[in-house]
């Protein structure tokens, strides 16, 4: 039998990557099979986290669509593919690139913020991020 803090890494680890052979064995059957619960743990985990990530940030979800939060990656070797996926960028749109009709109303507003955050090392694309962040990183070793 696994201890607590096993049998919760395993749960864990089911839930967000599906790794269930760790946990299945612990899961008692009576008439729902052990990946059917699971299954429903996880369903219930990113339909809460989408809803509460949804409620913690209404503007992302008025500017991107609420299904953004439906495509949050939780496996280290998926984050890892997709940082290294050209396809992906952190560009932001720059101040001057259209603003949506549905946006219009703000459309001031976010040009200003589009001009701030196009400053922000953050949102930046290799090379020029990789050369920002080496000068960054000399501050703090």
């Amino acid at each position: 039998m696994s201890s607590l803090r096993e049998l919760q890494a395993g749960f864990r680890a089911a839930l967000l990557d599906e790794a269930e052979a760790r946990v299945v064995s612990e899961i008692i059957d009576d008439g729902l099979g052990a990946s059917a619960r699971l299954a429903v743990y996880r369903h219930h985990v990113f339909t809460s986290l989408t809803d509460a990530l949804g409620t913690t940030y209404p503007v992302v979800c008025r500017l991107v669509d609420r299904r953004f939060f439906g495509c949050i990656l939780t496996r280290h070797d998926d984050i890892v593919a997709v940082l290294k996926d050209g396809r992906v960028s952190s560009r932001r749109p720059t101040a001057d690139e259209r603003v949506p009709r549905s946006l219009a109303a703000i459309g001031e507003e976010l040009r200003e913020l589009r001009a701030f955050q196009s400053r922000w090392m953050l949102y930046l694309d290799a090379p020029e991020h990789t050369r920002l962040r080496s000068l960054v990183n000399k501050s703090f070793t």
